[in-house]
């Protein structure tokens, strides 16, 4: 039954959902104690947090930067300083 979730899943492009329930699935007893609510939450969670990376990911290749830079660095006379 699991199998055909993950494959339905995957032909909707829900791949994030997908990888969330496959991890669920390897780790059995870190989220039986969760309610539906929760668990369903995860895999929502997970799914949108692959395609804000996706996208964010897609637009910086568009962009073709000449520095590759992260969001939590930040260059101050030549040096590195960390925003976190």
């Amino acid at each position: 039954m699991i199998e055909n979730t993950l494959s339905q899943l995957r032909q909707l492009k829900l791949t994030g959902m997908a990888s969330a329930l496959q991890t669920q699935r390897d780790q059995p007893g870190t989220y039986e104690g969760l309610a539906f609510a929760e668990r369903l939450q995860f895999l929502v969670d997970h799914e949108d947090q692959e395609r804000n990376q996706r996208k964010q990911d897609r637009l910086t290749h568009a962009a073709q930067f000449k520095l590759k830079a992260y969001a939590k660095e930040h260059w101050v006379m030549g040096q590195t300083c960390n925003l976190v």
